[in-house]
């Protein structure tokens, strides 16, 4: 398109309008092709190989063959004949454009001087906690960029109407503002604003609305912050036009020749970065920066199998093995779930949940749980799916729309499904992914978002409406009950007649205030909704002993996912692979009589309907579940995902309690073609980086720990 762009402005300046236009595209870009082709072939197009400049220039060669062929097809001898003058003649014109350009003594530089300053600061602010060597990747491009600038400005400043010329200011300082935006998006999400757009519009425009109401922002604010993004830069219209500023003239070299070394400069701190820093290191800057640099492409080392990752099942699989699957139970005690948001494991202790933590010292211990995912619609749909959330975005679109597997089986078996959620279902979809179309699969389904603004209050309406629901149960009847509660969710809440122990604590928050105090307060206020959440669980349990229902009921705790306190330079969740984001409790309190067994030591969501299976003495095909029950033998490891909004998560973490890899599929737009993965980082229980110097060290130390896991992702069979 750009080639095109230049085509027809040149053609323009040259009035050469009457030739065709298959003509023009050889004569105006011949060169440039040839000089450029081999070159984007490789950035672009060809992998990386090691047969040297032979192999290049071999590319080169076949590319200017292709280009005289070309030539030869689309020309007559005639106009080959005619080819060098007409060059020569468009040179010639292109010169004096040039020269004109260059002529121009008005240069006003305040306009794009003022915009790539501030650019650069805040590309400084990106890689702060980087090495201090980093510096060199935000002031090179910043540099390019403002190289860049400097020549679209010199040549709109002569060529284009005015009115052009002010909407390239009003761009400019757009440019400051979004760079601003884009900063704190990073900050607080770990995305940049393309990613936090995509977030906004993963499904739609229908989707923004249920983005906002999840973040808890309000509609008006969001709208304000959008027409201030588009009327701020209008300020720096009007200091461009009325604000003294220098005037200057130079010649097109001085831009051309700073883009050149500019690039020069790209290249060596790209280089460095690539050659000098870790792999996760690296990776985490290119991450970092706004405009992903040019020439830097770190990988890790690659683990390859002979089969590609394994699909979910589809829904013709889904129905036999459901028609297949005939359970007969002796026993149906009801069962309890609740899902508690961000609820993070090592904030649980006898002054943050008294009650919670009675009942986790009863249970079964884990070396270590954690949630499959590190935000809220990934997580359930591993919890009641029993699958991996890399399968989400496909079963969403194209799996079976009846409900989940395992919810289903609970129906077959003469349970009584009841949902009951403090917010809403219908975030992503994730509700009729889990329940069937129209929630088919519940006989009660009780959403509290829009009965009450309150969401510390709403915690309170669902538990007291289980209440209810409990002393509705029919003697004879089994139910399944999921309760989920979001108190614990940021800005945490608890009701004003709720006596918060954890003093100080954070009045409002300020996401750009992180600093030491800001954080304590904080984490006061996240563990006072703790307090709050486990005083309405006991509350229930309570009620559930007055039903004579507590006894014989299994009661299974966990939280969605974790919550960072700036462990690893960031706020909440769903902006890191680190530990913190995904730590949460799992644990189950059995029916009474029911026999202690030996649990494996690690666990996970997935894990969950597989145990309640094996209470339960349901058989189901392996392929349906891909956890296990905490009573199976063999090794256990954990892995959870980093979500992506348009498309299946492919980065994750693989852990065994000790040591963790961190990675990604090898084709992240369509992972069941993935034969393998590139290892990113390896990382110790504190999270501190494993570096190794030996060639494929890191692949060999990574099979020695989860070979087994990794073949089983791997099996299609």
């Amino acid at each position: 398109m750009i080639f095109t762009l230049i085509r027809a402005f040149i053609n323009y300046l040259t009035q050469e309008a009457n030739l065709e236009s298959r003509k023009l595209f050889f004569q105006t870009d011949l060169i440039t092709y040839l000089v450029l082709g081999p070159i984007l072939l490789k950035r672009f197009f060809i992998p990386e190989r090691k047969e040297g400049n032979a192999y290049y220039l071999a590319v080169f060669a076949a590319w200017v063959i292709l280009k005289l062929i070309l030539v030869v097809l689309f020309f007559d001898r005639k106009t080959l004949g005619q080819f060098p003058k007409k060059t020569l003649t468009l040179l010639k014109k292109s010169w004096i454009v040039w020269e004109r350009v260059s002529q121009k003594k008005d240069h006003n530089l305040s306009y794009f001087l003022i915009p790539i300053t501030y650019y650069f600061i805040l590309q400084t602010l990106f890689t702060r906690s980087f090495p201090i060597v980093s510096l060199l990747a935000p002031l090179s491009y910043t540099l390019f960029f403002f190289s860049l600038l400097l020549l679209v400005h010199s040549m709109a400043r002569t060529l284009l109407p005015k009115i052009f010329y002010i909407c390239l200011v009003y761009v400019s300082f757009l440019i400051c503002v979004l760079s601003t935006l884009d900063y704190f998006s990073f900050q607080l999400l770990n995305l940049h604003m393309d990613g936090s757009l995509g977030v906004l519009f993963s499904d739609g425009i229908r989707q923004i609305p249920q983005a906002l109401e999840a973040a808890d922002v309000k509609p008006f604010y969001f709208i304000l912050s959008v027409l201030l993004t588009l009327l701020l830069p209008l300020l720096g219209v009007w200091g461009y036009k009325r604000l003294p500023s220098k005037k200057v003239k130079f010649s097109l070299l001085l831009p051309l020749a700073l883009s050149f070394s500019s690039l020069g400069i790209c290249y060596t701190s790209d280089h460095f970065i690539q050659k000098k820093l870790p792999v996760s290191t690296a990776q985490s800057l290119i991450t970092a920066l706004p405009i992903y640099p040019l020439f830097l492409k770190t990988e890790g080392e690659q683990i390859l199998f002979t089969a590609s990752l394994k699909p979910p099942p589809t829904p013709e699989e889904f129905q036999v093995a459901l028609k297949n699957t005939s359970p007969t139970l002796s026993t149906k005690p009801h069962i309890f779930v609740f899902v508690i948001e961000s609820l993070r494991a090592d904030y649980l202790s006898r002054e943050t949940a008294p009650f919670l933590t009675s009942l986790q010292e009863e249970a079964p211990k884990f070396d270590l749980t954690a949630s499959n995912s590190n935000v809220t619609h990934c997580s359930l749909f591993s919890i009641y799916n029993g699958l991996y959330p890399h399968h989400w975005i496909t079963l969403r679109d194209h799996g079976d729309k009846t409900g989940s597997f395992p919810l289903q089986t609970l129906k077959k078996s003469g349970y009584k499904l009841d949902a009951l959620h403090s917010s809403f279902f219908r975030y992503f979809n994730i509700g009729e992914v889990i329940f069937g179309k129209d929630y088919a699969l519940l006989d009660t389904i009780y959403e509290a978002k829009h009965l009450c603004p309150d969401v510390a209050l709403r915690d309170q309406m669902v538990l007291d409406k289980s209440k209810e629901l409990v002393s509705s149960f029919v003697e004879g009847d089994a139910h399944y009950v999921t309760i989920l509660l979001d108190s614990t969710h940021h800005h945490y809440y608890w009701t004003e007649d709720f006596e918060p122990p954890f003093k100080p604590y954070l009045k409002s928050f300020n996401y750009t205030n992180k600093g030491k105090g800001q954080l304590e307060l904080t984490k006061n206020r996240y563990r006072n909704s703790i307090c709050y959440v486990d005083s309405l669980i006991q509350n229930f349990c309570d009620h559930l002993k007055a039903e004579n229902l507590y006894d014989s009921s299994i009661i299974v705790i966990t939280g969605d996912h974790g919550e960072e306190f700036m462990e690893h330079g960031h706020y909440f969740h769903g902006t890191d692979l680190c530990l913190p984001q995904s730590h949460v409790p799992i644990f189950y309190k059995f029916p009474e009589g029911f026999e202690k067994k030996e649990v494996q030591t690690l666990t996970s969501h997935v894990d969950i309907f597989p145990t309640l299976f094996d209470i339960l003495q349901i058989s189901y095909p392996k392929k349906m579940l891909e956890g296990t029950s905490i009573f199976s033998k063999g090794p256990a490891f954990i892995l959870s995902f980093r979500p992506q909004y348009k498309k299946n998560p492919y980065q994750f973490y693989l852990h065994n309690g000790t040591e963790k890899i961190e990675g990604k599929f090898l084709n992240s737009e369509e992972i069941y073609k993935s034969k393998g993965i590139e290892l990113t980082a390896i990382k110790d229980l504190e999270e501190n980086s494993r570096i190794f110097s030996e060639p494929n060290a890191s692949t060999k130390h990574t099979l020695s720990l989860f070979e087994e896991p990794l073949k089983e992702l791997f099996n299609s069979n």
